[in-house]
């Protein structure tokens, strides 16, 4: 069964994993919401905060009704200390004008960046799904069409981040949600920099999905190529089973294909110039792997994962 939000924060897209209210994804609802109690304040941009989704950290999320488009949309906004503090506040904004840049299906959209109340609130599409942190713990092992379709998604979105001249930073399962439609959308973009910008600090990263450079600290070859190693760390963590830092034939009673296995060892090297120049080629790697008609499948398969997960007695196929 789906779980409510934990207490761990989205930086850029909340994910509501499932509806409260019938039809709320897509807006069949009254427009007359009352806000809700409990909440520090009702509305932001004459959105009525329903629900707090999330919080951790110097941030907030919360669920809020759009009345004139008539959708849910996700605010994100820093605690009033965090407000207060230049360098925390200063990195919000940098992060939401960035976020802005982007037009991908696979990345959250930013409706708006506003001031009120006395503070900034960043306006969001609201995620509904699941993580794939969340579709490990109820399937750590997935069958290699799924994976491969999670994969391929998550690889053209870093490829747009890329193209911006934006290392994302944190690639983990945590910062994929699977929605309902189908789609991959990489989120938490808290730690991410462009190039040129300092590194980021090894310790704030996730030791498991760290490139080698990153364990190192080197800034003079972080790139866009150390994503690419901590995805394809994720790619064998759905094929195995189990987190590794180092190239794996098989685990748990599962083998990893061959040609999946080349993929995942060119991504894997230690040395970042021996890795795919880019993710647009390991995009095109992940398709000559899956075929012909390859985005449309890709989204089947994940709709049908997290629709099978969120139902009370589900099994991956």
């Amino acid at each position: 069964m789906s779980r409510e939000a934990g207490p761990s924060l989205r930086h850029d897209a909340a994910v509501q994993r499932s509806s409260t209210r019938p039809g709320a994804e897509s807006g069949a609802v009254a427009t007359h919401l009352a806000p809700a109690s409990g909440l520090p304040i009702a509305e932001v941009a004459g959105c009525p905060l329903v629900a707090e989704l999330s919080s951790g950290g110097h941030a907030v999320v919360y669920r809020a009704w759009q009345p004139l488009l008539r959708r849910y949309v996700a605010i994100k906004a820093l605690t009033s200390e965090a407000q207060a503090d230049p360098a925390l506040l200063h990195g919000f904004l940098r992060e939401a004008r960035l976020l802005a840049r982007f037009a991908h299906p696979n990345l959250p959209q930013v409706h708006d960046l506003v001031s009120a109340h006395g503070g900034w609130f960043l306006i969001l599409e609201l995620c509904i799904g699941l993580d794939l942190l969340d579709v490990l713990e109820q399937q750590p092992c997935l069958p290699e069409a799924f994976a491969l379709a999670i994969f391929s998604q998550a690889a053209r979105a870093l490829a747009h981040v890329h193209a911006h001249g934006v290392v994302h930073g944190d690639i983990k399962p945590a910062n994929l949600i699977l929605t309902r439609q189908g789609l991959v959308k990489l989120v938490d973009f808290g730690l991410s920099r462009q190039a040129g910008d300092p590194a980021t600090s090894p310790s704030r990263t996730t030791p498991a999905y760290r490139s080698p450079e990153q364990e190192q600290g080197s800034d003079g070859f972080l790139d866009a190529r150390s994503d690419q190693y901590a995805l394809a760390l994720v790619l064998q963590q759905m094929l195995t089973g189990q987190k590794s830092r180092r190239l794996l034939s098989s685990a748990a009673g599962a083998s990893i294909p061959a040609a999946v296995q080349s993929l995942l060892a060119r991504c894997l090297r230690e040395v970042p110039d021996e890795r795919y120049a880019s993710m647009e080629d390991v995009v095109a790697a992940c398709e000559s792997l899956t075929g012909p008609a390859a985005l449309r499948r890709e989204r089947e398969q994940v709709q049908a994962l997290v629709t099978l997960l969120q139902q009370p007695t589900a099994h991956a196929p």
